[in-house]
């Protein structure tokens, strides 16, 4: 199991393996973010927190990006409709960085 948590510990996503390859969205959230995403499914990942975590919705509302309200960082997104919450975008720069520079990086907002 792979495990990834904000900087103060408050968030944790868990999953079996790393995706692929990192995506690197270029839209105007994520660009000023400097995330780079892995997608995966909702079903495939455990969230836990200590504290809600905060979220921010922009342009058409459809995601949502979660934080930590305690250090600040931005762990994953979601679809903001809770029965469309089918797949979910975790941000690998949470990984450590051996792992996360053997992932190839692909440039894209799809």
């Amino acid at each position: 199991m792979i495990t990834l948590n904000c900087h103060c510990g408050n968030i944790s996503l868990a999953f079996k393996q790393l995706p692929d390859a990192a995506r690197d969205c270029d839209c105007a959230i994520c660009n000023r973010l400097g995330a780079l995403w892995g997608d995966f499914k909702f079903s495939e990942v455990t969230i836990t927190t200590t504290e809600p975590t905060g979220t921010y919705r922009w342009g058409n509302q459809e995601f949502e990006m979660h934080h930590c309200q305690t250090c600040g960082c931005t762990t994953h997104y979601t679809a903001a409709d809770v029965k469309d919450r089918s797949e979910i975008g975790i941000n690998l720069r949470m990984l450590d960085r051996r792992k996360l520079e053997q992932l190839p990086i692909k440039t894209s907002c799809e």
